[in-house]
């Protein structure tokens, strides 16, 4: 009985269904959020009001130009993304593991972005640069994986809109945590945070800003479990006849 009814869910749930195309799309609802919020918004300038005119030490070097440090760290991120995305992208393809990495980078930048909390002052400079570099290698190889499950999702005509839906969920969701981070910038009061900015608040900011990427594993969760188990019921179709 619980066979049969499987079998019916899945079948309602076919490649090119506009549930299943929501449910991959609504990662970019939760996903965007660090792009916009922690890396152009407000964590750069909470990390330069904590870093302005002082010197900053990681790596066993000292930094008279804090800025320089955190830009050099994003772009050491992304030269680890594109040596890294070629060869795991081979290999989930041909060990049909793309889920697995997914979720490992999916975890692995909304953790990172919660780590940014433990980011209190000069002293803790080390901290901010170190899970900024893991925030955005998390980020960004995750999207690879992501990206690859579109053709599995959605038939080539319907590619185009799948893709223009993501990045539409992608802003609005982005947009409407931004539009809360600043009301709780401007209006601290309302929400009964602390006032000092930007020694205080940006630590309650951080902390929710990584909840909501830990949202995006629910938001795609029910698009994988279904590639994965309705490839099992076909395979199984298969082998019947």
């Amino acid at each position: 009985m619980t066979t049969t009814n499987n079998l019916k869910f899945f079948n309602m749930l076919k490649k090119g269904d506009q549930k299943l195309i929501n449910a991959w799309a609504f990662y970019d609802w939760a996903n965007s959020v660090y792009s916009l919020v922690i890396s152009t918004a407000v964590f750069p300038l909470y990390y330069s009001a904590i870093a302005e005119g002082k010197v900053v030490s990681f790596l066993w070097m000292e930094w008279d130009h804090p800025d320089s440090l955190y830009s050099y760290a994003l772009s050491f991120s992304f030269l680890v993304v594109a040596f890294i995305s070629p060869i795991l992208s081979g290999i989930a393809d041909y060990t049909g593991s793309k889920k697995k990495f997914m979720k490992f980078f999916c975890w692995l930048g909304a953790l990172s972005v919660m780590s940014l909390y433990f980011f209190e002052g000069v002293d803790t400079v080390w901290i901010g640069i170190l899970f900024t570099i893991l925030a955005s290698i998390g980020f960004w190889a995750s999207l690879v994986f992501y990206n690859a499950y579109l053709p599995e999702v959605a038939h080539p005509e319907q590619q185009d809109r799948a893709s223009a839906k993501g990045f539409m969920y992608g802003y609005f969701g982005s947009v409407l945590l931004l539009i809360l981070n600043l009301l709780m910038i401007q209006k601290p009061d309302w929400l009964e945070y602390p006032q000092e900015w930007p020694l205080e608040f940006p630590l309650y900011l951080l902390d929710f800003g990584g909840l909501v990427l830990l949202k995006s594993l629910l938001d795609v969760y029910q698009m994988i479990f279904f590639i994965k188990n309705q490839k099992k019921i076909i395979y199984g179709k298969v082998l019947e006849s």
